[in-house]
């Protein structure tokens, strides 16, 4: 599969030390424009972890918590600042408030560049879950591409996102 070359978004963060550097929010060309609550969400991450960049690599819009408004969900990526391909995974949850995206749940899910483990990535919001597949690493994967994918969901109950759920065969 070949992807067209990833949009680009320009943001500026602080890390340890006072330093300002440029980041670079970047993402599949599929994602489209990142609503300006998810941008400042991001940074945010990005300085804590001390990141070199963000790749985003999914956003599914759809409504989790029934009151008709769509919400948002971000599959995303921390590149290490000290180099190398190693990153961590993470997915973060958007409830529309006041006709507001506003941040309300995370989870970790996985890292990249070992071809070990496994992750979720996001199809769809649908009936108070995220809906999409896991994927996991089959033994002459690549670190790039994992080859198993397998239907699951993500629940959000009490403020908190539950782990990937294997969908039963």
């Amino acid at each position: 599969m070949i992807l067209s070359p990833p949009a680009i978004l320009a943001l500026s963060l602080v890390l340890p030390g006072g330093a300002a550097t440029a980041a670079e929010i970047s993402s599949d060309d599929s994602v489209g424009t990142l609503d300006a609550p998810i941008r400042a969400y991001l940074d945010r991450k990005a300085a804590a972890e001390s990141a070199a960049g963000i790749y985003v690599s999914k956003l599914v819009r759809g409504d989790i918590d029934g009151n008709g408004k769509a919400d948002a969900y971000v599959s995303y990526s921390l590149e290490s600042a000290s180099g190398g391909n190693f990153t961590l995974l993470y997915e973060a949850l958007f409830v529309v408030e006041k006709d507001q995206l506003v941040f309300k749940a995370e989870r970790d899910n996985g890292s990249s560049g070992t071809a070990q483990g496994e992750s979720f990535s996001p199809k769809r919001i649908e009936a108070g879950r995220i809906l999409g597949e896991i994927l996991a690493y089959a033994p002459d994967d690549g670190a790039c591409c994992p080859s198993i994918k397998r239907a699951a969901s993500v629940s959000y109950a009490g403020g908190k996102l539950g782990a990937a759920v294997k969908k039963a065969d």
